[in-house]
């Protein structure tokens, strides 16, 4: 199974997203991509370079089914704002809408934060609530945006990104004052569902985004842009601190490609099951390999939780293997299958990795 390097690498070479973008869009499409594997998807993250790091999106393959124009009664909900919440939070839960359920928010990133939208066991969509300020007809200006039917009584658009067609339509609603969310579905004829998902949403008090591993090093310099945990994987995207900077300078906290080059600049962590990935550490010993791509940078990884998990470290090609065996030395591991062990991500980085302080 390919892990979040390798979804990136292809991403590069294939048909990413153009970094005009955020980095989530890129870690959105990477996103996707793995939960087609795990869930049999037929189409949310490789790291989006460019609305989730996805990173959300991860990261964008297969885009949306077109939405409905339906007229829905007028409710209120509050926005979250980015100012009342420093460090790295979820502003929504889990929630019923009609036949689908979308689950917990899985995908956090300096732009937005997402969760899959479930028919039963099956993945058939992505629900992508965007932090404070940040505003998706903006994000995907280079694309069309056509006013719908309102969601709850607040304006709603529908937005084909460029070069996509109206197949590609994904439902973008004002749910609060500056605040907006989209759902993209991946089914066809999915247009009522989609609308039913974005009317039964509900945004919450701000709570902490965990992860299941607790990195005691990351290199000066560097800071968090995203997270993704689900399926016993978690995947923690540590950027140069001076993108990281400039991307919160930016409304729409889009990467800053022209001064970075790419998401590739930075750092990742990764957790997995021991059964999936190339590299094979046995014991306690840290196993490292050089890909011939350079952006792969220096790879290395151990054993985790009892051997059961295999936890990756590795940065770009300016990266040293020093660094990465560094990186997981200081690495703790909970219980991937129970989130009741995870660590808060302010508490699972060193301060100088987050991205919102005082």
């Amino acid at each position: 199974m390919k892990q979040l390097s390798d979804l990136l690498e292809e991403a590069a070479r294939q048909d990413a997203p153009p970094l005009r973008h955020t980095v989530d869009d890129v870690v959105i499409a990477g996103k996707r991509r793995t939960t087609r594997r795990n869930f049999g998807w037929a189409s949310v993250a490789a790291v989006a370079v460019a609305a989730a790091i996805g990173v959300p999106q991860l990261l964008i393959p297969r885009a949306p089914e077109p939405v409905p124009l339906l007229v829905a009664p007028a409710t209120t909900t509050s926005a979250p704002s980015a100012a009342a919440a420093p460090k790295a939070a979820y502003s929504f839960k889990g929630y019923a809408a009609g036949r689908l359920r979308v689950a917990d928010p899985t995908g956090w990133r300096l732009a937005d934060q997402n969760a899959e939208i479930r028919r039963g066991a099956t993945t058939v969509g992505t629900l992508t609530v965007y932090n404070g300020g940040v505003d998706p007809r903006r994000v995907y200006r280079d694309g069309t945006v056509t006013t719908t039917d309102p969601v709850g009584g607040h304006p709603a658009v529908l937005i084909v990104p460029k070069d996509g067609e109206a197949a590609d339509a994904m439902l973008a609603w004002e749910y609060g004052r500056g605040a907006w969310a989209t759902v993209a579905m991946l089914e066809p004829n999915a247009e009522r569902d989609a609308r039913q998902v974005a009317e039964a949403f509900r945004s919450s008090p701000a709570y902490d985004v965990t992860i299941p591993l607790r990195a005691g090093t990351v290199p000066p310099g560097y800071q968090i842009m995203s997270v993704t945990v689900g399926g016993g994987e978690a995947t923690v995207l540590v950027a140069p601190a001076a993108a990281v900077r400039l991307m919160l300078l930016d409304p729409d906290r889009r990467y800053p490609s022209a001064k970075f080059g790419n998401a590739f600049s930075g750092l990742v962590f990764e957790l997995h099951p021991r059964t999936t990935g190339f590299l094979k550490p046995t014991g306690s010993k840290v196993v490292c390999e050089t890909y011939e791509n350079a952006t792969n940078g220096q790879p290395c990884a151990k054993l985790a939780a009892d051997g059961r998990y295999v936890v990756e470290a590795h940065g770009p090609a300016t990266s040293k293997r020093a660094d990465a065996i560094a990186m997981l030395g200081g690495v703790t591991v909970a219980d991937p299958a129970d989130p009741s062990t995870w660590y808060p991500l302010d508490k699972a980085f060193p301060a100088s990795a987050q991205p919102y302080r005082d």
